[in-house]
């Protein structure tokens, strides 16, 4: 019995030690890549923090955003979307570029990377601030570049 309980401690011991010092750095080799640009909305990338939820996808060289937040219920008790936000960039980085779109579980955003001809780089990250219910929009880029953010709803009116 003693011995059982001497096994029992090391063992929790052991595992508590290796919970602890996890960085998750295993979880890059779960995160989601795609290679080209998205169809349609059905093809977007979930991403989040706190209680804003986004859906994120790349359609005919413009970035788009479904939003959501907890709590927000319409008049039939369902949880919709609260509308769409569209990026568009100038100058186009996806034209003729190398489109990369990746999930970052382990620091919980989106990257869109374009690479084109010359090596100009673009990379655009997109993030829910957990502390605030704030989307966060970052762009890089090696050429000037100018983001237009619109705002769409199809909430209109009240029923």
């Amino acid at each position: 019995m003693i011995e059982r309980f001497r096994f029992l401690i090391l063992f929790l011991f052991v595992f508590s030690y290796v919970s602890a010092s996890d960085d998750y750095g295993w979880l890059e080799v779960y995160n989601p890549v795609w290679k080209s640009q998205s169809r349609n909305s059905s093809e977007s990338m979930p991403c989040g923090g706190g209680d804003i939820g986004m859906n994120v996808w790349v359609e005919n060289d413009e970035i788009f955003l479904y939003l959501s937040r907890s709590g927000v219920f319409d008049e039939n008790c369902i949880f919709p979307k609260l509308g769409r936000v569209r990026l568009s960039l100038s100058p186009n980085p996806f034209k003729d570029g190398k489109f990369r779109q990746e999930l970052k579980l382990k620091e919980g955003y989106v990257e869109i990377e374009s690479v084109q001809p010359g090596n100009k780089r673009t990379v655009i990250s997109i993030w829910a601030d957990v502390y605030s219910p704030v989307v966060e929009v970052s762009v890089s880029s090696d050429t000037e570049t100018v983001l237009t953010a619109t705002y769409e709803t199809w909430r209109d009116k009240v029923l």
